[in-house]
């Protein structure tokens, strides 16, 4: 994955944040926009029609993002079964904050080194896979010297 879609990939993981906090301002701006007023001046109403619009696109981005994230977690080789099922249970129980957790940890950086503590179970799968494959690969080399 090219550094600019990980960009992107992290920009649309963070929108839905990005959104409650904007949806919020903007809800305080229609409180006070018509407070003591007995009808809504048109500007509010497009401002919440369009707020609506953005609403449902972000929700339609945050089913898309649940089911991208899930099936890369469980196509990712260097999970183990039960790293596979902690990190869909991690993004489907945290939502929005366990997919950025799992951005930041697995796309966004570059190299497992960079993981530190945080990373331990991933560079031991890693390490799982280079063992197993020295172990086959020697015992093709055992068996075609026999």
């Amino acid at each position: 994955m090219t550094r600019r879609w990980k960009t992107a990939l992290g920009v649309a993981t963070a929108w839905p944040l990005i959104y409650v906090v904007l949806y919020f301002l903007f809800a305080f701006w229609v409180f006070f926009s018509t407070a003591g007023s007995s009808d809504v001046p048109p500007h509010v109403a497009s401002a919440q029609s369009a707020a609506s619009a953005v609403n449902v696109v972000t929700i339609l981005l945050t089913l898309a993002l649940t089911i991208f994230y899930v099936v890369l977690i469980s196509t990712n080789e260097a999970f183990s079964s039960s790293q596979k099922t902690a990190w869909v249970i991690v993004v489907l129980a945290g939502s929005i904050a366990g997919m950025l957790v799992y951005w930041y940890l697995f796309i966004h950086r570059e190299s497992e080194a960079e993981l530190g503590v945080l990373g331990v179970g991933f560079r031991m799968a890693a390490e799982r896979r280079a063992r197993e494959a020295r172990e086959a690969e020697e015992a093709r080399d055992s068996a075609t010297t026999h």
